[in-house]
C-alpha cells in the first residue's frame, strides 16, 4: 500500500513539474513522445526522492505525514523555477541549484529540516537518479530522447553528484543508535499518555510532528538558545526533533557537530564533561564541535540551573561550531537570560493545529468548536498546548463508550498528567492558598504580597506553574488553578457551607467543585456537595451534570454493600428534595407530610455492586426502607419507576444517580402535567382549553375554532357530569384505548361562575382572535395558493395579541418562578433576570416573501421590587435597513451587560442577556400564555441541567 501511495504521489508531482516547465520543453523541441518519456523518468526520480523523505517508505504508513508531504511538494514543484531546474538536469545536464531550491522551499513557509534526511541530500538523490536514468534510456538509438540530450554531459553530471553524495555518506550505526534512542524517548512520551504502542511508534518516527514552527526556527540561530515553556507545550518533543535534525546533519555532512541529548537530572559535575561523555563514540567535540540539547532544566533546582546555564554559554566560546539548546519550564534563571537574548517562547497551537491534533487521536473529523462543545473555557485554553490537545483527543476516542470520563474526571486527568514531573510541588500548601485566592479574584491574579512571603513566592515560582508579572501572581494555566482549588476543597481549607450560600462566588468555583465531586471519596464529596445541593440546587445540578459520567460506569474494585448503598441513596435524595423546595412535590418521592418516601431496594446475590430499587410515596404507611419485593410484587407498583443501580466508578455516584433519576422524572412530569394557574390569565386559559377539549369530545365541536362558547352549552355538560363542585370529569375511553379520558374541571367551573356573575352569556378566547373576513384574508394571500392562520389577522390585531401575550407571559412566568421554583431561580437565566422590562417588536412584513409573524424581544433587568413591564412595537423598517441577527444581538448585549453587572451582581459571572423569539406556534396557540410560559420554564431548567431534551413547547 505504501509503495502504491508513493508511486501515485511521484506521478502527480512529475506531471505538475512537467506542466510548469512546458515552456522549456518547447524550447528544446520536445514532442509528445519525448514529454511522455521525460515524465515517466522524472516520476521515477521523484519516487527516489520520496523514498528518502519517507525513510524508505516507512513514514508512508502515516497518512498525516503523506498528506502533508503531498501538500508541500505539490506547492513546491508548482514553482516554475523549481520545474525548470528539474527539467534542466535532463535537457541541459545542469546540476540542481540545491541552495536556491532550499530558499524557495523555505520561502513558501515550509521547514526543510522536517525530513529524515537533509533537504540537500534528498534533492541530490533525485538529480542523480534522473541523470542516470536519462543517460541509460537515451543511449539506445531508438529511444525518443536519443537525439535530445548529451550523453557525455550526463556522464559528467552523474559523476559529480555521485561524488557529492559519497562524501556525505551516512556515518553508520553510531548515528543510527542515537536516532533510535531519540525515537524511543518520543515514543515513551506518547505511550505514557495512553497512545497505543504502534501509533506511538509512527508518531515518534514522523519528523513533522512536534517540529519547530517558522517563528521558533527564526530564533534558533544563536549559539545558545533557551526554550522556556510551561508544562504541556511540547518543549521536550521539540528538543528531540532538533536532536534528530542534528543527527541527520551529522550523518549526511562532513565535519558536522556531534549531536548529544542530555537529561539535566543525569548531569553529574560539569556540563562539558557530560557532553564529552555523551559523544565519546562519535568523535572529539573539541575538534568538530557539538550540538547539545539539554532537557528539564527546572529539575536541577535554581542554583544548579544557574550554573548549567553559565556553562552552556561557555561551551560555544571554547569549541568550534558548537550550539546549545536548553529547555525548561519558566524559572527566574531562564528569565534572566534576557542579557543573552530573550528566551524562546513556544507559541500556542493555532486553531487548525489544535483541531488536527485532536482529530488525529479522537478519530473525529468535526470542526474544532464541535469537538470542544460542552467543555469549559479552561480546557479550550489548555488544548492550545500539544499535551492537552493529545489527552483531550484520546479521551474523545472513548467518549461514546461505557467508560467515558465525565468533564470533571477529564479536568483532573489533564492536570495530573501535566504535573507528573512536579514532584512534591503539588503538595505545597502555598499553591492551594494561591489557587483559592486566584479563584476568588475577578482577574485571575493576586498581589504576590497577599499570598505569601518572599520565600514562599519564590518556592511557588520555582515549580514553573506560577508566573509573576508586575508584582502579581497567576497560574500558567487556568486549569491548574482550578485543580489546586479543588484540593483545597478536599482538605477543608474552604468552608463549603459559606461557599454554597455566596452565589456571587459560586460561579468562579464551578470547575473546582466539578473536579471535587468527580474524583473525591463519598464522605468528602457529601461534606462539600451536600450544602450546595440544599442551598443552590440549580447550580448543583450543573456541577453534577459535568461531574458524573454519562452511564455511571461500574466500579472495578470492591463494591459497596447494599446497606451502604441504601444509606447513601437516601441521604443524597433527601438533600436534593430539600433543595428543590416547592417544585419537589410535582415529581419527587415525597409523602403528603413532606417527608422523603420509602426506598424499596435489594442487592444482587450473583453480581455484587448491582441491585434494583424503587421509591414509594403513596398512601400506604411503610418504613423508610423495605425490601424491593414489598413494592414491586404488590399493587403498590403501579405508576412507580423501577430502576437498576450499579455501584459506580466514582465514589460519589449516589449523588449522580439520584440527580439523574429526578431529572428524568421532572421531564416526564412537565410534559404530562399542567402548570399551576398562578395568575388569572393562566386560569382563564386552563378553563378555555378544558372547554374546547370537552366540547370536541362530547359535541364534535372543532378543536381549532376560537369562536365564543355559549355558557349554557358548558353548563349542560356540567349537569350531565355532576361536577359543579369542581374536581374531575371522567369520560369513557375512546374506541382506540382502554384508558378513560379525564378532565380537570376546577378552573372551568370557576370561570363559568365568574362569567355568570358578571352578566356574560358566552366564554370567549382569553387572547384576541382573528378579525378579517374571508375576502380580506384572500387579499392578504396575494398570489399564494396557501392561506395561513395569520392571514386572518390584521396588523393591528396581531400587535394587540402579541402585546397581551408578552405582558401576560411575563407576569405569569415571574409568578411561576416565585412560587414553583424559588430555590432554582437564582441560577436560571430568565428567572434570574426578573423583574425586568421586555422590549421587542412584531415583524409581519417581508419585502420579498410571505412569512410567519415573529415577535423578537430582549429583557432589560430592573431593580428588585420593580414591576415587570413590556413594550412591543410594530417593525416598520425595510428589510435592507434591519441589522443581521448577530449584529442585533451584539448591540443589545453591549447595552444590557452593564445593567446586569450593576443590578444582578451575584449572577454577573454567568448571566447573559436574555433574548427570545416567539413564532407562530406560540403566537397562535389557543392558550398562548400557558404555552410560552412553559417554553420559558423549560429553557431555564435546561440551562440548569434539570431537563436535557429539546423544548417540546417551541413548535
Amino acid at each position: 500500500m505504501a509503495s502504491v501511495t508513493l508511486g501515485a504521489l511521484a506521478t502527480d508531482l512529475a506531471n505538475v513539474a512537467a506542466s510548469k516547465a512546458a515552456g522549456r520543453l518547447a524550447e528544446a523541441a520536445f514532442g509528445p513522445a519525448q514529454e511522455r518519456e521525460l515524465k515517466a523518468l522524472l516520476g521515477e526520480s521523484i519516487r527516489a526522492l520520496l523514498d528518502g523523505l519517507t525513510r524508505s517508505g516507512e513514514l508512508a504508513e502515516d497518512p498525516d505525514y503523506v498528506s502533508g508531504l503531498r501538500t508541500k511538494l505539490s506547492n513546491f514543484f508548482s514553482s516554475e523555477e523549481v520545474a525548470y531546474a528539474l527539467v534542466s538536469v535532463a535537457v541541459d545536464s545542469e546540476p540542481l541549484p540545491v541552495g536556491r531550491l532550499r530558499e524557495i522551499y523555505e520561502g513558501r513557509g515550509y521547514d526543510p529540516g522536517a525530513f529524515p534526511v537533509t533537504f540537500e541530500r534528498a534533492m541530490e538523490t533525485c538529480a542523480l537518479h534522473l541523470a542516470r536514468r536519462i543517460r541509460e534510456e537515451a543511449s539506445a538509438p531508438e529511444h525518443p530522447l536519443h537525439n535530445f540530450v548529451e550523453i557525455s554531459k550526463l556522464y559528467g553530471l552523474e559523476g559529480m553528484v555521485s561524488e557529492t553524495l559519497r562524501r556525505t555518506e551516512p556515518s553508520g550505526p553510531k548515528a543510527d543508535e542515537l536516532e533510535r534512542a531519540s525515537w524511543t524517548r518520543c515514543r515513551r512520551r506518547w505511550t505514557t499518555l495512553g497512545v497505543a504502542p504502534d501509533e506511538a511508534e509512527i508518531l515518534a518516527r514522523n519528523p513533522a510532528v512536534g517540529a519547530p514552527g517558522p517563528d521558533v526556527r527564526e530564533q534558533l540561530g544563536r549559539p545558545v538558545n533557551v526554550i522556556a515553556a510551561e508544562a504541556g507545550s511540547g518543549k521536550s518533543l521539540l528538543l528531540d526533533r532538533l536532536m534528530q535534525r542534528a543527527i541527520v546533519r551529522y550523518r549526511d555532512e562532513e565535519y558536522a557537530p556531534l549531536p548529544v541529548f542530555i537529561d539535566v537530572a543525569r548531569v553529574r559535575g560539569e556540563l562539558r564533561e557530560a557532553v564529552v561523555h555523551g559523544t565519546r563514540s562519535l568523535g572529539r567535540p573539541e575538534e568538530v564541535g557539538a550540538a547539545v540539547f539539554l532537557d528539564g532544566l527546572e529539575e536541577a533546582g535554581r542554583s544548579e540551573a544557574g550554573r548549567l546555564l553559565e556553562e552552556a554559554h561557555y561551551l560555544p566560546d571554547v569549541w568550534p561550531s558548537t550550539t546549545v539548546v536548553v529547555a525548561g519550564r519558566p524559572l527566574q534563571e531562564l528569565e534572566e537570560e534576557k542579557e543573552h537574548g530573550d528566551p524562546i517562547e513556544l507559541p500556542e497551537l493555532t486553531a487548525a493545529e489544535t483541531a488536527s491534533l485532536i482529530r488525529r487521536f479522537s478519530g473525529d473529523d468535526r470542526v474544532l468548536d464541535a469537538l470542544l462543545h460542552g467543555l469549559p473555557e479552561s480546557v479550550r485554553k489548555a488544548v492550545r498546548r500539544p499535551l492537552f490537545a493529545t489527552l483531550v483527543g484520546l479521551n474523545m476516542r472513548n467518549n461514546y463508550g461505557r467508560d467515558a470520563r465525565s468533564v470533571g474526571e477529564l479536568l483532573s486527568h489533564l492536570v495530573e498528567r501535566a504535573l507528573k514531573k512536579s514532584g512534591e510541588a503539588v503538595e505545597l500548601k502555598e499553591l492551594r492558598d494561591l489557587a483559592v485566592a486566584v479563584t476568588d479574584s475577578a482577574s485571575g491574579r493576586v498581589r504576590a504580597g497577599d499570598v505569601g512571603t518572599w520565600t514562599q513566592v519564590g518556592r511557588m515560582r520555582a515549580t514553573g506553574l506560577v508566573h509573576e508579572v508586575d508584582g502579581t501572581l497567576r497560574f500558567s494555566l487556568q486549569i491548574l488553578s482550578e485543580w489546586f482549588a479543588a484540593q483545597a476543597l478536599e482538605l477543608g481549607e474552604v468552608d463549603a457551607e459559606e461557599l454554597a450560600s455566596d452565589f456571587g462566588r459560586l460561579e468562579r468555583w464551578r470547575y473546582p467543585l466539578v473536579m471535587a465531586v468527580s474524583n473525591f471519596g463519598y464522605e468528602r464529596v457529601s461534606r462539600i456537595f451536600g450544602p450546595l445541593v440544599r442551598a443552590a440546587p440549580a447550580f448543583a445540578s450543573q456541577v453534577a451534570d459535568a461531574a458524573f459520567d454519562r452511564y455511571g460506569s461500574a466500579e472495578g474494585g470492591p463494591a459497596d454493600d447494599a446497606a451502604v448503598v441504601t444509606a447513601r441513596l437516601r441521604e443524597a435524595m433527601g438533600a436534593w428534595v430539600e433543595g428543590l423546595g416547592p417544585l419537589a412535590p410535582l415529581f419527587a418521592p415525597i409523602r403528603e407530610d413532606g417527608s422523603l418516601g420509602t426506598l424499596a431496594i435489594t442487592g444482587s446475590i450473583w453480581e455484587p455492586g448491582m441491585g434494583k430499587y424503587a421509591w414509594y410515596a403513596g398512601e400506604v404507611d411503610l418504613p423508610d426502607v423495605v425490601p424491593y419485593s414489598r413494592v414491586v410484587d404488590s399493587e403498590l407498583k403501579y405508576g412507580i419507576p423501577q430502576r437498576t443501580y450499579v455501584v459506580g466508578r466514582q465514589a460519589s455516584w449516589p449523588w449522580g444517580r439520584t440527580f439523574k433519576d429526578l431529572r428524568g422524572d421532572l421531564e416526564k412530569a412537565l410534559k404530562k402535567r399542567t402548570l399551576p394557574a398562578v395568575t388569572p390569565m393562566l386560569a382563564r386559559e386552563a378553563a378555555w382549553r378544558t372547554a374546547k377539549d370537552l366540547l370536541h369530545k362530547e359535541k364534535r365541536r372543532s378543536r381549532y375554532s376560537d369562536e365564543p362558547i355559549a355558557l349554557e352549552e358548558i353548563e349542560t355538560l356540567f349537569d350531565e357530569c355532576g361536577v359543579w363542585d369542581g374536581g374531575w370529569i371522567w369520560r369513557p375511553p375512546p374506541r382506540t384505548s382502554l384508558r378513560p379520558v379525564i378532565y380537570g374541571a376546577s378552573h372551568l367551573v370557576e370561570e363559568v361562575r365568574r362569567l355568570r356573575d358578571s352578566g356574560e352569556s358566552e366564554m370567549a378566547s382569553p387572547a384576541p382572535i382573528e378579525d378579517r373576513t374571508l375576502d380580506e384574508a384572500r387579499r392578504a394571500m396575494g398570489n399564494d395558493d396557501t392561506m395561513y392562520t395569520w392571514d386572518w389577522y390584521s396588523e393591528g390585531r396581531l400587535l394587540e395579541r402579541a402585546r397581551i401575550l408578552v405582558q401576560e407571559t411575563l407576569h405569569a412566568y415571574a409568578k411561576v418562578a416565585e412560587t414553583l421554583v424559588p430555590a432554582l431561580r437564582p441560577h436560571m437565566p430568565m428567572a434570574a433576570t426578573l423583574p425586568g422590562r421586555i422590549v421587542g417588536y412584531l415583524d409581519v412584513r417581508s419585502d420579498t416573501e410571505r412569512r410567519e409573524p415573529l415577535v423578537s424581544w430582549y429583557v432589560e433587568p430592573l431593580p428588585p421590587g420593580y414591576r415587570n413591564t413590556s413594550e412591543i412595537s410594530l417593525e416598520t423598517r425595510p428589510e435592507a435597513a434591519r441589522p443581521g441577527l448577530w449584529e442585533e444581538y451584539d448591540a443589545r448585549a453591549s447595552y444590557l451587560r452593564p445593567k446586569i453587572a450593576a443590578l444582578r451582581p451575584q449572577a454577573a459571572g454567568w448571566l447573559a442577556p436574555v433574548t427570545e423569539q416567539l413564532h407562530s406556534g406560540q403566537l397562535f396557540d389557543s392558550t398562548p400564555v400557558t404555552k410560552t410560559c412553559r417554553h420559558l420554564l423549560w429553557d431555564d431548567l435546561r440551562y440548569a441541567k434539570w431537563v436535557t431534551s429539546m423544548n417540546p413547547w417551541t413548535i
